[in-house]
């Protein structure tokens, strides 16, 4: 029998390429900075430019903020449709969506508390169907 190989993480890949580029990796510093524009990761980007001393890039500062603000607006409205449409399990879904969102692009703190506000959610209406059941 023959397994197939498990697929890297990729967040682990960009830890790695991280990694070798603190190490003075001039390939994997080039391949990570491509990785994280592709993801939109701003907070990463920032913290990272810092670290490796890479020269500031304002034009790409913009463009991933202008990326990642009408990605949230796409996801501002998904979630005001369903509360203003759809019942709690498509809210909880928008607001999971979003949460994901910034846990994606590694902005860690909007992600906890994105996380924060969607266990609410579930909890609030799992403690509405325990007092159905009873």
């Amino acid at each position: 029998m023959i397994e197939e190989p498990v697929q890297q993480d990729e967040n682990l890949r960009l830890a790695g390429l991280r990694f070798r580029a603190v190490a003075g990796d001039a390939a994997a510093a080039a391949e990570l900075k491509s990785a994280i524009v592709a993801r939109m990761a701003l907070p990463l980007y920032q913290a990272v430019a810092l670290q490796l001393d890479w020269p500031k890039d304002a034009e790409l500062v913009t463009r991933l903020s202008s990326e990642i603000e009408k990605r949230l607006a796409e996801l501002d409205t998904k979630l005001q449709e369903a509360r203003d449409s759809a019942g709690e399990s498509e809210v909880r879904e928008a607001l999971l969506a979003r949460a994901d969102f910034f846990a994606s692009i590694f902005d860690r703190t909007r992600a906890e508390e994105a996380y924060a506000e969607t266990t609410k959610r579930r909890w609030a209406l799992d403690k509405r169907s325990i007092s159905f059941s009873l």
